[in-house]
This record gives C-alpha cells, structure tokens and sequence, in this order.
C-alpha cells in the first residue's frame, strides 16, 4: 500500500473529507454564518494536519496545517493588519516551535522534518506581512488599506525576516532555510519600490538581473578562491544531482515565461467580403 501511495492518498482524502464535513455540522447546527463554517472547516483541517504527520510523517500535511491555521484570523470581522498579525502570530509560534524541535535533533531524522517546516512558517510569515507582494502579478490590486504605523512595521519585516533567515541559514548551515532566505529578499527587491510608493520602470527587471548575475559570479570567485575551493564548508561546485533537477526546471520556467511575454497579440481576422451573406445567396446580401 505504501509504496503505491494508497495509505498517503486515503490520509490526505481523509483530511479534506473532515473539512467538509466540519462546515457541513457547522451549517446544519445553525452555528453563525459562512465565515463561521469557513473556520470549522479550516480547524478541522488542521487539527486533522496535524494528525497525519504525526502518523505518518508527511511534512506537507503539517505545512497545510499551518496554512489552514493561518488562514483562519482572515475569517475574524476585523481590520486587515489585525487579521494579518493574528496569522503572523501563527506563523511565528509555528516558526518557534519547529525551530526548537530542528534544533535539539539536528539533521537526522525528524531534524529534516522540522527544518523543511521552520522554512516553511518562515516563508508564511513573511507571506502574511508583506502587503505589496500581490504589486508582482499585474491583475491584482495593490496593498490592503491598513494603518500607517502597521504598513511601515511590515515594510521593516520585508527586510528583517529575509535578513534574520539568512543570518541563521548560514551560520547553521541550514539548507531549506537558506534557499527560503534568498527567496524571501529577491521578493523584497521587487516589492521595495511599491512600499516607497515609487514609479516602477520597464528596466528595473533588467537591473535586477544584472546585480543578481554580479553578486553570484563575486560569490562565485570568492568561494572557489578559498582553500579546496571551499570556505567555511560552502562551496559553489554542484555536488547534489537535484540541484542539477531544480537548475534544469528553473532554466525551463524561464524560458516558457519569456516566451509567454513577448507573444505577439491576437489580431482580429480581416473583414470577409462575403460577411452578412444569408442563407443560399452565397454572399450576395453583403455589399453584392
């Protein structure tokens, strides 16, 4: 059963069958409105989360659990930083608790587990704190109206969570926290001018990607100069084949998205000379 993926399926099935089914009692109970059986569900689900990693040890059960979690400050009839805080909350006990269990196992099994985890919470915590990271994708509004001390806080958490997870991934050696921590400050690049309320222009991609390739080709030397092409145990020789994999893949989704940006657009068909024929005239009612 294992092996075909049986068990994790039923488990999985399982936890989003309990969701239903909590809004369902919810519902049929008269408990409040939908907001209301939007957080049954979403306790269920992870509560149910939960259950399963602890069972059999998948880590996206826990990471969906903690999404579920998060997800349920945003069904409070209260102002968005309030919302968004109470998930930071979230997302921070999370982060705490999985960073503790990480540390006292180290890399050895559940360490792994919990290390795929604290980047996990890490990432929802600056997801949740970051307003203008929606400014990125151009048919979605920009940031949430909400408080000025509460907008120029989440600025400030925009650069201290990359800044403190990188800190942390590097003076640990902390693989999945440190790639989270690159990720979280390339996106804290791109959402900088929106929180300054700056003009974004059409080359800012283009000099960002020139002070990406810069830094990694300095990084780069500055490794390989080292003693065994090494410093500190980080080196810049790909000794993982899923690096290759995960290179590979990117290199992919680069290409596909340049491609899908500079497709031409759809033009309209010319004008038919015989548009507007009726049915037998071949035609001949459209200008004939």
């Amino acid at each position: 059963l294992y092996r075909h993926g049986v068990e994790e399926a039923l488990a999985v099935a399982a936890v989003v069958l309990l969701a239903f089914s909590a809004a369902e009692a919810a519902r049929a109970s008269g408990l409040g409105t939908y907001r209301e059986w939007t957080m049954a569900s979403l306790l269920a689900a992870s509560l149910a989360g939960v259950g399963v990693y602890r069972r059999y040890g998948l880590v996206y059960s826990a990471v969906g659990a903690m999404v579920c979690a998060a997800l349920v400050p945003f069904q409070f009839h209260v102002t968005d930083a309030v919302q968004r805080s109470l998930a930071a909350v979230v997302f921070g006990a999370a982060f705490a608790v999985t960073r503790a269990a990480h540390l006292r196992y180290g890399d050895d099994f559940p360490g792994d587990d919990y290390a795929n985890l604290q980047a996990a919470s890490c990432a929802g915590l600056y997801l949740v704190l970051n307003l203008h990271l929606t400014d990125v994708i151009s048919w979605t509004p920009g940031a949430p109206p909400v408080a000025t001390p509460f907008y120029w806080t989440s600025y400030a958490a925009t650069w201290l969570v990359p800044a403190a997870a990188l800190a942390a991934a590097v003076r640990e050696k902390d693989r999945p926290l440190l790639t989270v921590g690159i990720v979280l400050a390339l996106c804290t690049l791109v959402t900088n001018k929106p929180y300054l309320g700056w003009t974004r222009q059409s080359w800012d991609p283009m000099i960002l990607g020139v002070l990406l390739a810069g830094g990694a080709l300095a990084l780069r030397r500055w490794l390989d100069a080292g003693p065994n092409s090494q410093r500190g145990g980080f080196t810049a020789a790909p000794i993982l084949t899923r690096d290759r994999d995960i290179l590979s893949a990117l290199a992919t989704a680069s290409v596909a998205w340049h491609a899908r940006g500079h497709e031409p657009p759809p033009h309209d068909a010319p004008p038919s000379d015989f548009a507007g024929g009726r049915s037998g005239g071949a035609g001949g009612g459209a200008g004939y």
